[in-house]
């Protein structure tokens, strides 16, 4: 969190700030979703290549597989995403995860 400055309400001191974590999704004043786009990739990628995830990798069927990304993996990257202000930038990242 990033203190920038502090200003008082009748009777608070309120700190104003660049970020917060609120739901573990980034909150930013600069209504940038980039950042959280990204951290949330990060995550779902490492969710996907766990070793202990060899499922991707065996013999169980495409159709199987594609039920446990829609249900496990992709629920992690779109947590928060119906907060996120997308550029087309962002666009084609979250695209990208997709394929």
């Amino acid at each position: 969190m990033n203190v920038s400055l502090a200003i008082s309400v009748p009777g608070q001191q309120v700190m104003l700030v660049d970020q917060i974590v609120y739901l573990d999704s980034v909150i930013r004043s600069s209504t940038q979703s980039t950042p959280d786009i990204i951290r949330r990739s990060g995550i779902t990628r490492a969710a996907m290549q766990n070793p202990d995830n060899h499922f991707w990798k065996s013999r169980i069927s495409i159709q199987t597989k594609l039920k446990l990304y829609n249900t496990c993996i992709l629920p992690i990257f779109l947590y928060g995403s119906e907060c996120w202000a997308i550029t087309k930038v962002d666009e084609r990242r979250i695209d990208a995860l997709d394929k």
